[in-house]
């Protein structure tokens, strides 16, 4: 018989050296590109990452059903030993002062306040939920349905979604409980809203900031898949070893290509236990309906082997598909603000190097970055319709709170699910201004831009919505891979 030990930090397997041996093989994953690590070229290293200790069987108690299904596949036997708290305090939330959940918002609360895995109270786990579904009521909701003597922090990793969460859990919970730690000051309270590059900063220079962490009973991240992989998070959670109740809210979940970062979005949490469409967002009426709309991009560039040469050719310097985004442009530019997206730098140059004289002299265009001096005031410009035409790089695909967007252009391309998914939940946020947001987007040819044009229409479809081609109207010029 398997011994299975639970606490809240670290789990661990008391078994046979046979049994943890066998499991160990099952658990562990590829590392990515280990092929070129000098220790796996010499020999000293098999090229995996393992999830349980060689030594004393310990893992990340968000893997607890992982091991608990490998066992199984063994054909093992096993006990669970629960030696976390219960938790009696906890109590059912359906509003939160003046404001009443949704009734989907309390079923996913109580979806996770009610968790089980493998028969035992299991209060954690990722919460895929789209973009506009309400995490910050969730989030209040997790801490409503504890009693005063639960501590707990909300992490986020940026300064817009530190000024968006810190007000509204203040409105929510009630100032007296909602403390904060940024980079210029804190204050601890019961519910803490936390930069996570400040904690991460501060823990090994402030034994204070250790042993606020130690005492949390609750945590929960916000960008759940972004920010796990941050060197300064996985040090915040190292010291929050005495949490019990750990939720990662994220829309993208485990998209990366690389199996070992989503390994990473489930050993601390857990698994998936509740998951929201955009889709369902817009049949609610919570989310705006987009009409996604494929144009044909360049129809010639192909360069096989050379990645960067065809995406600098056929996207960033090609003047024929930077001239179609502005007529594109100016099909909609009546009907409301309009955002276009670049990857690269150099693209954004060249979308503006190519937009119309006579469209500047008559609508207000603006370009940010990452390094463009106050961005925060440009997009309060641009939400406030005081700017036609943001172009912007993908500094806005998190976090950002645009409603009035009324049409979305990705100039960029790209063949990442999680970046579509996140540029795309911009454009849904609900606004009195609008009933439906267009989405153009581009069908590229070329070796790698046409295969990732098919994936980006693969993407939209697998969230339930129709795609007009309008590229296949013109296919006699492009020869389909």
């Amino acid at each position: 018989m398997v011994s299975i030990i639970v606490n809240n930090h670290k789990s661990k397997l008391d078994c046979s050296a046979q049994t943890l041996f066998e499991i160990r093989k099952l658990m562990a994953i590829k590392a990515k590109n280990y092929f070129w690590s000098p220790a796996y070229r010499s020999r000293r290293w098999d090229g995996f990452i393992n999830y349980i200790t060689e030594i004393g069987g310990q893992f990340d108690t968000g893997l607890l059903g992982q091991v608990c299904d490998h066992l199984r596949k063994m054909g093992k036997k096993f006990e669970i030993i629960d030696n976390r708290e219960t938790f009696k305090d906890l109590h059912e939330v359906t509003e939160l002062g003046d404001l009443v959940l949704r009734p989907d918002q309390q079923v996913a609360l109580s979806t996770l306040l009610n968790n089980r895995l493998e028969g035992i109270k299991f209060i954690r786990g990722i919460m895929a939920e789209a973009t506009n579904y309400g995490k910050s009521i969730i989030s209040a909701g997790v801490f409503a349905a504890f009693s005063q003597k639960r501590r707990g922090l909300l992490l986020v990793n940026s300064k817009t979604l530190f000024d968006q969460a810190l007000p509204d859990l203040q409105k929510l919970l009630g100032k007296d409980q909602v403390g904060w730690v940024k980079s210029s000051s804190y204050k601890w309270l019961r519910v803490n809203v936390c930069m996570v590059q400040t904690l991460g900063n501060r823990i090994k220079k402030d034994p204070q900031i250790r042993n606020e962490l130690s005492k949390q009973d609750i945590v929960l991240i916000d960008e759940y898949d972004e920010v796990i992989g941050r060197r300064d998070c996985k040090l915040v959670l190292q010291n929050c070893y005495n949490a019990s109740i750990r939720v990662g809210f994220t829309g993208t979940e485990l998209m990366s290509k690389d199996k070992n970062r989503n390994q990473e979005q489930i050993k601390f949490c857990g698994p998936v236990i509740h998951k929201t469409t955009n889709k369902e967002l817009v049949d609610a009426g919570v989310s705006t309906k987009p009409n996604i709309t494929f144009y044909l991009g360049n129809d010639k560039v192909k360069y096989k082997g050379d990645w960067q040469k065809e995406y600098l050719k056929g996207v960033i310097k090609n003047k024929a598909r930077n001239k179609k985004v502005w007529r594109l442009v100016n099909k909609v530019i009546e009907k409301g603000p309009v955002l276009i997206l670049f990857k690269l730098h150099q693209h954004g140059n060249e979308l503006m190097a190519t937009c119309p004289p006579e469209f500047m002299e008559f609508y207000n265009i603006a370009k940010i970055h990452h390094k463009t001096p106050n961005n925060d005031a440009v997009m309060e410009r641009f939400k406030d319709g005081k700017i036609d035409v943001l172009i912007s790089s993908m500094i806005l695909k998190r976090g950002k709170n645009l409603p009035t967007i009324r049409t979305l252009v990705n100039a960029a391309g790209g063949d990442s699910e999680a970046n579509i998914l996140q540029i795309f939940g911009r454009a849904l946020r609900k606004d009195e201004s609008k009933d439906e947001v267009d989405i153009i987007e581009f069908f590229d040819g070329g070796y790698y831009l046409q295969r990732h044009s098919k994936h980006r229409i693969r993407y939209y479809k697998k969230q339930g919505f129709p795609v007009k081609e309008l590229y296949r109207q013109k296919l006699g010029k492009l020869k389909l891979l």
